[in-house]
């Protein structure tokens, strides 16, 4: 958060149901991410927001992309 502060559990908790919800509302579209990692995690008005959709494919699609070790195993 750059005030050298750690973050608190409530904030970290809530971050990432925010990011699940992100998730699970591309996922119900047929889509997929494909490159969640935390610097694709930004902060508006203190609210997680999941960016760079620009990997976003069908959940069909097989080709591997993203960053690696960021992938699932």
């Amino acid at each position: 958060r750059g005030n050298g502060k750690p973050l608190s559990t409530d904030f970290c908790i809530e971050t990432g149901k925010r990011l699940a919800e992100a998730l699970a509302e591309l996922h119900e579209r047929g889509l997929t991410h494909r490159d969640v990692k935390p610097s694709n995690v930004i902060f508006v008005d203190g609210k997680a927001k999941l960016a760079d959709i620009g990997l976003v494919a069908a959940k069909d699609q097989r080709t591997l992309v993203g960053t690696g070790g960021f992938g699932a195993p």
